[in-house]
């Protein structure tokens, strides 16, 4: 969807992956 791609920020992913992750591997 162009619109949802227009709204699409890259940084605010990032930062949300990279809490994911920090998560998942704090966990193990």
């Amino acid at each position: 969807e162009v619109v949802r791609s227009n709204n699409f920020d890259p940084s605010k992913l990032s930062g949300k992956w990279y809490s994911i992750l920090l998560a998942s591997d704090r966990k193990e």
